[in-house]
């Protein structure tokens, strides 16, 4: 499914401009792509700020879940990691920060060839 792939792209690029300072609940629909189930995986186990669901979920189960992301320790974890991301990000991009830094890399190389 290219729109998991894009929802994941539209994600990271929100919270590098900090519309995303909240932790996600990302459901992987019945048929999804190993690719984009992949990105949906990332952001619950590497990033931490994420609670997937697959397949087809309950009332109950999006219910719990909710309960996690609001109410629970977790979910105040979880949005503390996402601050942090955040934070990352921006500075990344910033003049001097490692993704700018690449970035001109990349063009200085591309105006010697």
């Amino acid at each position: 499914m290219e729109l998991k792939s894009a929802s994941v792209q539209n994600f990271t690029r929100n919270i590098s401009h900090g519309s995303h300072d909240h932790p996600l609940l990302v459901v992987t629909p019945v048929g999804a792509t190993a690719d984009g189930t992949q990105h949906l995986r990332y952001i619950k186990s590497v990033w931490k700020i994420g609670i997937l669901l697959q397949g087809e979920v309950e009332r109950g189960t999006v219910e719990r879940a909710v309960k996690r992301l609001i109410v629970d320790e977790e979910g105040a974890c979880m949005r503390e990691r996402a601050l942090g991301l955040r934070e990352k990000l921006k500075a990344s991009v910033r003049g001097g920060g490692s993704s700018y830094n690449a970035l001109d890399e990349l063009v200085k190389h591309l105006k010697t060839e």
